[in-house]
């Protein structure tokens, strides 16, 4: 085993291009980055050579850690979307008390920033009503933890080494949010490879979310002075220079996601009420509660049913959109002309969309609480396809809130919370 001398800094790209030169050169590895660090030219002509031709996996060996602040709970998830080649850790609601600091998107016209802010506030005198009545239920509900807490106080333990306290307290916090919007700042380390990167920079160029846009931005920035070769997809300017005039096309992240909703959309309409839909074969489906368990041997069936679950609009029942499924992927001719438009955008440097996944494995359908979503999504190895939200799914209320008396309040503020909701998205 080798290990880098300790003394020697390699910057990210040398690695990478070191790394590389492994497959065709026998001599050790550290002489293969030494070399790579040396010619710094040389270095930034073969890591651009090296993506350019589809060995994009060389710049897995360069890792960035990028401390993010002061953006909303909301934008975290556009973030954390990325599962591959990363790593997150963020403030948990679990564990902090929550402060009243919050984002009020700048796009919104004055009168609908009031709309927002008032919201919040409410949100916020109720959070801190809850929490408060929340920890002496919990203290109440769990004796033992209750007493393990007062002990340790008595003893001198500071609050923060107090484990009995701050889990009563945690199980507090944790009911408490229930109640908050996803405005709420967050704060986040990030752990990137630099192919991770470059994919997060592309596809937050083009979102919906300003946040999302402008968090692109900077990362571009750290992109150009870290690691510019190996990320320079997600330069189009650099890569019209270092490649003569040829250009490297985003269509794929730019307009694949929105054109599929439309094309979704419309297939779903289209086939739901066929009058020999039904008389397709279906998934095996086994129901309990809020969960979906479903199996299918058809890859294909499973692909398209996923693209047009997650994306058509109108809540599309899981069920009729793997009949479609079916339906499309046993008739050739309209399957094949499905995919083609669902990946007519794709070029050589693209992936194709994550509904890709959804083939031969354990398939589940979930309806959550965005609480819920907030530690499911923490387990990134595995294909998560999310809707957007929808209110008239209903909201979770934790038992605590209803044990406490507060369940009226909170689904008072809720109820209004989703009123404005559905005023903002006909807007925005």
């Amino acid at each position: 085993m080798q290990e880098f001398p300790k003394e020697k800094s390699f910057t990210p790209e040398a690695i990478s291009v070191g790394s590389a030169r492994i497959s065709r050169d026998l001599r050790p590895i550290e002489k293969l980055v030494e070399e790579a660090a040396k010619e710094l030219d040389e270095m930034g002509k073969s890591a651009r050579n090296l993506i350019s031709i589809g060995h994009h996996s060389v710049a897995d060996h360069a890792t960035l850690n990028i401390g993010i602040s002061g953006i909303s709970r909301f934008c975290v998830e556009y973030l954390e979307a990325r599962r591959i080649g990363c790593g997150y850790t963020e403030n948990s609601q679990r564990y902090i008390r929550l402060k009243k600091d919050y984002i009020i998107p700048e796009e919104f016209s004055a009168n609908d920033k009031i709309i927002l802010k008032n919201l919040v506030e409410e949100e916020y005198k109720f959070y801190e009503e809850a929490l408060q009545k929340l920890i002496q239920y919990q203290y109440e509900k769990n004796p033992e933890l209750a007493q393990r807490a007062k002990k340790a106080t008595e003893k001198g333990i500071a609050d923060k080494y107090n484990a009995a306290k701050n889990r009563i307290e945690g199980l507090a916090k944790e009911d408490a949010r229930y109640v908050l919007s996803l405005c709420y700042k967050a704060k986040v380390s990030v752990t990137y490879n630099a192919r991770t990167l470059e994919h997060a920079i592309r596809l937050l160029k083009y979102d919906d979310c300003r946040e999302a846009r402008e968090l692109s931005k900077k990362f571009l920035d750290i992109a150009k002075q870290k690691v510019p070769n190996l990320t320079i997809l997600a330069n189009p300017e650099y890569f019209k220079k270092m490649f003569k005039g040829e250009e490297v096309l985003d269509s794929n992240f730019e307009k694949t996601r929105r054109e599929l909703e439309l094309l979704a959309t419309e297939t779903y309409e289209k086939y739901k009420g066929a009058h020999n839909i039904d008389a397709f074969p279906q998934y095996l489906f086994e129901k309990k509660d809020n969960v979906t368990y479903m199996k299918c041997h058809s890859i294909d069936a499973s692909i398209i049913a996923a693209i047009l679950f997650i994306n058509a609009k109108h809540n599309p029942a899981i069920e009729k959109c793997c009949q479609i499924g079916h339906y499309l992927a046993l008739i050739k001719t309209e399957g094949k002309e499905f995919m083609k438009k669902a990946l007519k955008h794709l070029t050589l440097f693209d992936a194709v969309p994550r509904e890709f996944e959804f083939a031969e494995a354990f398939k589940f359908r979930l309806v959550i609480s965005s609480a819920c979503f907030g530690q499911l999504k923490r387990h990134r190895i595995m294909t998560l396809l999310s809707r957007q939200y929808d209110t008239s799914l209903g909201v979770t209320v934790p038992e605590s809130i209803k044990e406490v008396g507060l369940e009226q309040k909170f689904m008072q503020i809720t109820g209004a919370a989703g009123d404005i909701f559905r005023y903002f998205e006909k807007k925005y």
